[in-house]
């Protein structure tokens, strides 16, 4: 039987379709692998194959040729997707390091970058395939469609060599990575931080290096200058680990504080390592000495009503510092009475409520000692008759629950004046869940149908730990008035 002719159109159609059902089959194979069959690379090689194979024989006249094309299509999905995938979980050898993630994952969404790095890789070998196939000659471009296809073949082309290169490297040096891991170890147990400062030049083995300075902690301190210099490096995975590194040395590294809120002021998380989240996390961990330091970002910033990162991340580190940190709580309360009613007049990263929320936290976090400022704000409340300004009082008074026990005349006082207020009701439960009879009132005032169902079932909830016949009562009253509504759990 005579063979169909197969023009220059022909080769184009086979390499879009079967880049296509490379792309499909892939995609269907993670699925597989994830919702039902854990063994991935069965899943892969016969599903990439089979679909590859599927969208491309009807462009071809040989089933051999479309055999043919399958394999170098599958290839070249299977290496570049498993590199791109393994890569935006852990960091890939290097030179290929910068490559995905200063390159490909930094300067896009990572989805897309990867996505793009597939699709191109796929596309080349296709086409490597499509010519071994069905000889159509590598020919110069002549027509506007050629100028792209040659440069997305040439792109995918150098991204397939370098998933192939990454794959070698990792075999070939599996055993020299292994004993960079058991020499790091070693380190970590022997305290020798001059080796650990060495490694952290090898972007993969930065993680090897936190654990290390994790078991080190304190004893890691002879290494505070060096990881200070760390976190003036441009590169961002090398500013994480070394914050990271400072935070597990603890408070004989809080000389390290300044270089840690700059890290924070010039945060700009672009993917990968979150720098900005480990400096946080440091400072939290640097105890009393690091305090004054973050007072002054809170007092310097307070009035910018510009909602930083740098001023989350201060706050944050104050909540975590906990009982040395008490001397900044006039100054986050300073800072929250003077936020709250304002509006944000700059464009930040955050809204004045992430902010203010942090802060609650933190102030949530000292527990006991932070208690009488928020007593003094109800009473000042209850003298002002102001309702709305200190919610936030009570808010933190929750979170601090039974140790706050002490505010409990203050909140009666309060809760008097705003008789339809529930979260009163619930805070005063949460600390001393005695108080009934003063409590009940003002919730069933607030038990009504045309209420949200999620307000409901809390108000109900409450009423029925409470468990006095006038609370039991109102629910079943509520219940039997009101059979349209279903209340979970009662």
């Amino acid at each position: 039987m005579e063979e169909k002719t197969i023009n220059y159109l022909n080769p184009v159609k086979i390499l879009i379709f079967a880049t296509i059902g490379s792309l499909i089959g892939f995609a269907l194979s993670l699925f597989i692998f994830i919702t039902f069959v854990p063994f991935l690379e069965w899943s892969v090689i016969i599903i990439t194959p089979l679909f590859t194979y599927l969208f491309c024989k009807k462009f071809v006249s040989k089933s051999s040729q479309a055999v043919i094309i399958s394999i170098f299509s599958s290839l070249g999905i299977c290496i570049s997707g498993f590199i791109a995938l393994v890569s935006m979980a852990a960091p890939v050898p290097y030179p290929l390091n910068y490559f995905f993630y200063d390159l490909l994952f930094h300067w896009v969404n990572p989805w897309i970058g990867l996505i793009t790095f597939v699709f191109l890789s796929t596309f080349a070998t296709t086409w490597i395939g499509i010519n071994i196939a069905i000889p159509v000659g590598f020919r110069l471009p002549r027509k506007p469609i050629d100028y792209l296809l040659w440069i997305f073949v040439l792109i995918g082309s150098l991204f397939f060599i370098l998933s192939v290169y990454t794959i070698v490297y990792t075999i070939v040096m599996g055993g020299s990575v292994e004993h960079e891991l058991q020499s790091i170890k070693k380190a970590a147990v022997g305290g020798n931080t001059p080796y650990l400062i060495e490694q952290l030049n090898n972007p993969s083995n930065i993680y090897a290096v936190i654990d290390a300075f994790k078991t080190l902690g304190p004893k890691g301190k002879d290494a505070v200058p060096d990881l200070i210099k760390f976190l003036r490096n441009n590169d961002q995975n090398l500013r994480y680990a070394a914050a990271m590194s400072l935070g597990y040395i603890g408070p004989d590294a809080s000389e390290s504080t300044p270089e840690l809120i700059e890290v924070l002021k010039n945060y700009k998380f672009s993917g990968g390592n979150d720098d900005g989240e480990a400096a946080s996390f440091a400072l939290g961990r640097m105890g009393k000495n690091s305090v004054p330091y973050l007072i002054k970002v809170i007092t310097d910033e307070k009035e910018n009503n510009y909602y930083s990162y740098s001023l989350i991340g201060v706050i944050r580190a104050l909540g975590d510092i906990r009982p040395d940190a008490t001397e900044s709580i006039p100054y986050l309360i300073e800072f929250i009475k003077l936020n709250y009613n304002l509006p944000v007049k700059s464009p930040g990263r955050y809204s004045r409520g992430d902010v203010i929320q942090t802060a609650q936290e933190a102030l949530g976090k000292m527990g006991k000692a932070v208690v009488p400022f928020l007593i003094g704000i109800l009473e000042e409340e209850n003298i002002n008759n102001n309702n709305n300004s200190s919610s936030y009082a009570v808010e933190i008074l929750k979170s601090i629950g039974p140790e706050a026990k002490e505010s409990i005349p203050s909140l009666l006082k309060y809760l008097k004046k705003q008789p339809y207020n529930e979260n009163i009701a619930y805070v005063i439960h949460a600390i001393d869940p005695t108080i009934k009879d003063e409590i009940v009132p003002v919730l069933v005032k607030n038990l009504i149908p045309n209420r949200y169902k999620k307000d409901i079932e809390m108000i109900v909830k409450t009423l029925v730990e409470i468990g006095t016949p006038e609370a039991i009562k109102a629910v079943n009253e509520f219940k039997a008035k009101n059979p349209q509504i279903k209340i979970n759990n009662f």
